[in-house]
């Protein structure tokens, strides 16, 4: 299994970058991913800059160049819970694309009409 790793800033990735065994570093269109393993399981770790359209980027080049088997974000990840901390590891049954505007369609400002179920074998 390879896993991809995306974190938005330096602070989010440098622990986890230090510590890749037989680390290369690949550069594509000013992005650098790393790739190795980490307790002998294969990964490539990319920092991929603040917010959705900047992940989405991230895990795009992810996906196209490492063919990850699963992508985990790490970093607050947009994570809005007032009582996470530091450290803290959350696993989502579901998750929520909240910042965006759909009063055109008929709903209210902040709804949104589904939530995006996450694969109950990922999570298990």
């Amino acid at each position: 299994m390879k896993i991809g790793i995306i974190g938005a800033m330096e602070e989010e990735v440098t622990l986890l970058r230090d510590k890749i065994d037989n680390r290369q570093t690949i550069t594509i269109g000013g992005s650098e991913i790393y790739t190795g393993q980490l307790q002998g399981v294969d990964v490539a770790l990319l920092k991929s800059g603040i917010g959705k359209v900047a992940a989405a980027m991230g895990a795009t080049l992810l996906m196209e160049h490492c063919k990850p088997d699963v992508i985990i974000n790490t970093g607050s990840a947009g994570g809005l819970a007032s009582t996470l901390k530091v450290g803290d590891i959350v696993v989502s049954d579901e998750t929520r694309y909240h910042d965006a505007d759909v009063t055109a369609f008929g709903y209210e400002y902040g709804q949104l009409p589904a939530a995006l179920p996450v694969s109950k074998p990922m999570i298990s």
